[in-house]
């Protein structure tokens, strides 16, 4: 078990958070999240605009921060930024 799988252990009784499915809300945090680690802020994340609501409620889900949103002038993408699980729990 790795250490995003081990600290997210007690949401595994979730099924759905948000209007979305867990393993969906999964798969949008893994593109946006931090290689190195997941707790780490998430800068200048591109995913597509239309795929922007599930990863705001991802990234509230499994870190506990808010999201920024930038639309990319003249594209279908978006740039989205988070402070992270540690500063959003004051690690």
């Amino acid at each position: 078990m790795n250490d995003h799988d081990a600290n997210t252990a007690n949401k595994d009784s979730y099924t759905s958070y948000g209007g979305f499915e867990i393993t969906d809300l999964k798969a949008a945090f893994d593109k946006v999240a931090n290689p190195e680690n997941w707790k780490l802020p998430i800068r200048d994340a591109v995913v597509r605009c239309e795929d922007v609501n599930i990863t705001v409620v991802a990234i509230a889900f499994y870190t506990g921060s808010a999201a920024r949103v930038t639309r990319i002038h003249g594209s279908d993408k978006c740039t989205i930024n988070a402070d992270g699980y540690y500063i959003a729990v004051g690690a």
